[in-house]
Formats: structure tokens, C-alpha cells, sequence
């Protein structure tokens, strides 16, 4: 399941990077963060696999979109947040 959680950051940051230079960072983050279903080694995965491409612009701005989405999820204790309380 990581992997496959993986596949899908990593195929959104790389289209993302490289389609829209101007994508509002934050929203682009917010969806990385809901893709990883709450796994940061999913992030941590796509993180891994942006540094084998060939360096550019859209590749800094995909690696960098992975950082923050991190970063914020860190910030936010997103990673333990119990969704099942009713």
C-alpha cells in the first residue's frame, strides 16, 4: 500500500511541477497531504524517487511541494489525528 500511495504523490508533485509554475502551493499541499492517506513514508517515498530525475524547474518545484507538504503535516500532527471519534 505504500508503494501505491507513493506512485500517486509522486505522479501528482511531477505533473504539478512541471505543468503549473504558478499552482497555489498551498492548495497543491493540501492535496499531497489528503493523497498520503496519513502516511508520512508516502511522502517520505515520493520524496525519495523526485531526487532520481533529471535535475530542473519543474522537478525542484515537485521536490519542494513534497517538502512542504512534510513540513506541514509535521507542523499539524497530521499523522496522528484519530478521524474514527465520532
Amino acid at each position: 500500500m505504500a508503494g501505491e500511495s507513493s506512485d500517486v504523490l509522486f505522479d501528482h508533485a511531477v505533473h504539478l511541477g512541471a505543468a503549473l509554475e504558478s499552482a497555489d502551493a498551498d492548495e497543491v499541499v493540501v492535496e499531497l497531504l489528503a493523497l498520503s492517506n496519513r502516511r508520512r513514508e508516502a511522502l517520505e517515498d515520493a520524496l525519495a524517487r523526485i531526487r532520481y530525475l533529471h535535475p530542473g524547474e519543474d522537478v525542484s518545484r515537485a521536490e519542494g511541494l513534497l517538502r512542504a507538504a512534510l513540513r506541514r503535516g509535521d507542523a499539524t500532527d497530521y499523522w496522528r489525528i484519530d478521524l474514527t471519534d465520532t
